[in-house]
This record gives C-alpha cells, sequence and structure tokens, in this order.
C-alpha cells in the first residue's frame, strides 16, 4: 500500500475520481466539501466548500483543472481548482444521485432522484442556471435509480434501478441520442442499497454489477443475457470495475 488516505473528521467517503493525469484524487461523501489529495505524496491539497449539504458525485473535465460535483443540495458546481474563484458555473438539477461527463468535457449527464437523466450542454458562461424546470435534453425514467454509468462511445449510459415490493431488480441500458431504453438486464438483488454498475471487455461488450445476495453478475450487453453468476463475497457487493487494460481482469468489493 502506497498511501492511507484518512480524512481527521468522522465523515464518510462514497465516492473517489482520479484526475486525467493521476497526480490528483477527489473524495466527496456524507460532508459538504469535496477534496483534492495529491497521490503522490498523500497530502490534502485543497478543500472545496461550494455545497451546503452532502456531495454525491464528482468528476474531472479532461484538461485537468476543473471537475463537476453534484449533491444533496440540489446544485451542480464546475470548481476551477487552480484558481481563486472555485465556483465558476452552477446548475440547479435537483437532488444529484451520480454524474458524468463526456470524454471531450462537452456534455455533463446527471442522474437525480426524480428519476430524471438531465443531458446538459456545457459551455464557459459563468453564472447559475435553473434546470429543475426545464432547459435542457432529458430522459424521464419510471423507477428510482441510484447510480449512473458512462460508455465510451458518450452515447449510452447505464443505472441501477432498486427494486420495489416485489418487482425484479433491474439495470436499465438508455441511449442518450434517441431518448430509448435499449436493454434491461435482471437477475441481481438490488432494494436498500447503493449499487454500482459497469461496462466492461473488448469493446466494452459485457455489463457487470454487483448485487445484495452477494455475488457478481455479467450479462452480454447487446442481448441482456445473463452469462454468469460469481461467488465470493458472503454479503452485499455494491462496487464493480472492469480493468481497462486486461479484458479478463474484474474487481469487486462490499
Amino acid at each position: 500500500m502506497k498511501h492511507s488516505l484518512q480524512r481527521d473528521d468522522s465523515l464518510s467517503i462514497s465516492f473517489l475520481a482520479w484526475s486525467p493525469d493521476d497526480r490528483k484524487l477527489l473524495s466527496c461523501g456524507s460532508g459538504n466539501s469535496v477534496r483534492m489529495w495529491d497521490t503522490t505524496s498523500g497530502a490534502v491539497l485543497r478543500d472545496f466548500f461550494v455545497h451546503t449539504n452532502s456531495v454525491s458525485a464528482c468528476a474531472w473535465f479532461p484538461d485537468g483543472k476543473r471537475f463537476v460535483s453534484g449533491g444533496l443540495d440540489k446544485v451542480v458546481y464546475m470548481v476551477d481548482v487552480e484558481g481563486d474563484n472555485e465556483e465558476r458555473r452552477m446548475w440547479r438539477t435537483g437532488r444529484v444521485n451520480d454524474l458524468a461527463l463526456t470524454s471531450d468535457g462537452k456534455k455533463l449527464i446527471v442522474a437525480n432522484t426524480d428519476k430524471k437523466i438531465l443531458i446538459i450542454e456545457v459551455d464557459d458562461k459563468d453564472g447559475a442556471e435553473d434546470l429543475e424546470q426545464g432547459g435542457c435534453e432529458c430522459i424521464q425514467e419510471t423507477e428510482q435509480f441510484t447510480s449512473l454509468f458512462l460508455a465510451d462511445d458518450d452515447d449510452h449510459v447505464i443505472i441501477n434501478v432498486s427494486a420495489l415490493s416485489d418487482n425484479p431488480s433491474e439495470i436499465h441500458m438508455w441511449n442518450l441520442s434517441t431518448k430509448k431504453l435499449i436493454h434491461r438486464y435482471i437477475g441481481h438483488s438490488q432494494r436498500r442499497f447503493v449499487l454500482r454498475s459497469c461496462l466492461g471487455g473488448a469493446g466494452q461488450s459485457f455489463v457487470l454489477g454487483g448485487s445484495e445476495d452477494g455475488n457478481v453478475y455479467i450479462w452480454k450487453r447487446s442481448t441482456g443475457k445473463l452469462l454468469e453468476v460469481l461467488q465470493g463475497h458472503g454479503s452485499l457487493v455494491n462496487c464493480v470495475a472492469w480493468c481497462p487494460t486486461n479484458a479478463r481482469l474484474i474487481a469487486s468489493a462490499r
């Protein structure tokens, strides 16, 4: 282990984001700040106190000079990590569950608690923009969902849907351009906790997800067919990742 990055308070961390050059790491969670770490030394570089409530997720721009963060205060902020004026841009989006930036940094994808996926055009303007009542492209889901993963093609997302009553748990894949639901992936269990799924394998041709039954599930992306159920955890698996350089390697955690 190279470093153990620990907060000096009791606040939990629920989201991490590496900078494009791997030299910095953002962390956020139950507190109202986003903390930036130096990955070489393990030192805290800066705390950004732009939110007024817990911060759900954050993502770097490709230039590594800015990031976006969203939380329970219903706001997504664009933050300049180098300037004195931290807050450059803000969007009122509703309570944020998760977010992502396209690879060119020109679109911001936000998943909120109103069962909406917002597709926001990012510009260099300063100031605030209220999108809670419209003003951007939107996909309306019918179910509550907890997380979002953006595909490498910047045109598809998968979201984890929380099952209610006796309904089956599902992962949905949406096409952002057509606003159509492409596939449903079924077989796992999600009722109480936040689960995060991902795409991976050659050409991101597989969907990988954890489950509250302690297993890891793999589906074929193009058909929705369940291919494999991997055992190994004794309880909840809430986070998975597919290695970007070795298509045979995956990781899971609880």
